[in-house]
């Protein structure tokens, strides 16, 4: 192989390659086939001339030599078989001992990935209440557009009130929210096995309560942001700190306990709290409780964006 000057990564690639297959590959065969060769007739030849007063002694005892050199190189070297002429033979690969405790058994329930649903369990909440508030981008922009091409303008000349106008784009939204919130968690029962905890019907006020908490946020957004570039960036970074201190992105139980009495100030938070409780299977019974409670402030967070979108969002 002739090396180019130009090309120092391939080169280094394509050396380490021939050298791996050199050292896998050929070096066990020729070593199986030299050590074959050890008190053949050839080798005896040879070693007559190496050896003064070889070939003086009887056949029978210079074939006897030649089996006891080989034998001497297999007890020396116990933990290779010159013989072989594979690597994994040469050096004695014992395959790995096989136990019971190592193993664990898949069984399959019903249609879907069985396999590790209970990570499902932390992963799917975690991202349906993440991908819940990244609706504040497609509120954004779609009031930027509305404001550029004069549609706010028109409808403030309709009869209508500004409360009405901000519930007609409010309701799409939150139809939008609720699909995607329901359409997840479908996913994750049927794709990936997932189990919906022994009270299912909690997961529908969690679900809409982090709908309403959604929207209300983008409302305002929205009505901070008066330009596409704006949007972006309140709301890219809006949405990836929210996440980043509630626990979306790490795990809740893994935070350090200030950090999540900390992220109480976020909506996320309370959901994130809320599926925990649903869908933890260390849990028989489910006290609805803490759930309806946290479905509480996600509502009274919802209700407080959209009091105060109300206040700062312009129509014209």
């Amino acid at each position: 192989m002739i090396p180019g000057r130009n090309q120092p990564v391939g080169n280094a690639v394509l050396q380490q390659v021939a050298q791996v297959s050199l050292l896998r590959v050929i070096i066990p065969w020729m070593i199986g086939q030299a050590f074959e060769l050890i008190g053949s007739d050839p080798f005896m030849a040879k070693m007559g001339k190496y050896v003064a007063g070889f070939s003086l002694l009887p056949e029978a005892m210079r074939k006897s030599l030649g089996g006891a050199i080989k034998l001497g190189i297999k007890n020396f070297f116990k933990d290779y078989d010159f013989e072989a002429k594979t690597w994994s033979q040469l050096t004695r690969q014992q395959t790995p001992e096989q136990r019971a405790a190592n193993r664990e058994k898949y069984a399959a329930t019903g249609f879907g990935l069985n396999r590790g649903t209970v990570r499902y369990q932390v992963l799917v909440p975690s991202y349906t209440v993440t991908f819940a508030f990244f609706l504040v981008l497609t509120v954004g922009w779609l009031f930027v557009a509305e404001r550029r091409h004069g549609t706010l303008v028109r409808l403030r000349a309709a009869p209508l009130s500004r409360w009405q106008i901000l519930l007609g784009k409010l309701l799409p939204c939150l139809a939008v929210s609720l699909f995607q919130g329901f359409f997840l968690l479908l996913c994750g029962k049927l794709v990936f096995g997932m189990d919906w905890g022994p009270q299912p019907w909690l997961l529908v006020p969690v679900v809409v309560s982090t709908s309403l908490a959604a929207v209300g946020l983008s409302m305002l957004v929205a009505g901070l942001a008066k330009t596409e570039t704006q949007v972006a960036v309140y709301g890219t970074l809006l949405v990836l700190v929210l996440a980043g201190v509630s626990g979306s992105m790490l795990p809740r139980e893994m935070m350090p306990e200030e950090m999540r009495r900390l992220s109480l100030i976020t909506p996320h938070a309370w959901a994130l709290d809320a599926y925990a409780q649903l869908l933890a299977r260390d849990n028989p019974t489910v006290d609805a409780g803490p759930v309806l409670v946290a479905c509480a402030v996600l509502a009274g967070f919802g209700a407080a964006f959209t009091l105060l979108a109300w206040r700062l969002l312009r129509l014209d």
